[in-house]
């Protein structure tokens, strides 16, 4: 799904979300954690940002709003891009950035 802010990226899609982890954090050897709990479904896609700083390796997970993957702090914004969103995942010193919906 297109993101917000840059149509020509993709900010994961309906009910999937791509999730970034910062490697600062060291390289865990699986996604899995208190933060989040889902296993990658499909590679990334055509479109996807490849890594903003030290969050890399995106993978899309299923998501739902019932059953989040990531599950502490979210915001919206109509201009969302994956920049938009490692910066406020590292403003809250998260280890993980995810995105989705794009708009």
């Amino acid at each position: 799904m297109p993101c917000g802010g840059e149509p020509v990226r993709s900010c994961g899609a309906g009910n999937r979300i791509a999730i970034y982890v910062d490697t600062s954090f060291g390289n865990p050897t699986s996604y899995t954690s208190s933060s989040v709990v889902a296993t990658p479904t499909v590679p990334p896609i055509a479109g996807w940002v490849s890594s903003v700083g030290d969050y890399q390796n995106p993978n899309c997970y299923p998501d739902s709003t019932t059953s989040r993957v990531l599950r502490a702090d979210t915001f919206t914004d109509a201009a969302m891009t994956v920049e938009t969103c490692v910066a406020f995942a590292k403003q809250g010193l998260w280890r993980y950035a995810g995105v989705e919906y794009g708009v």
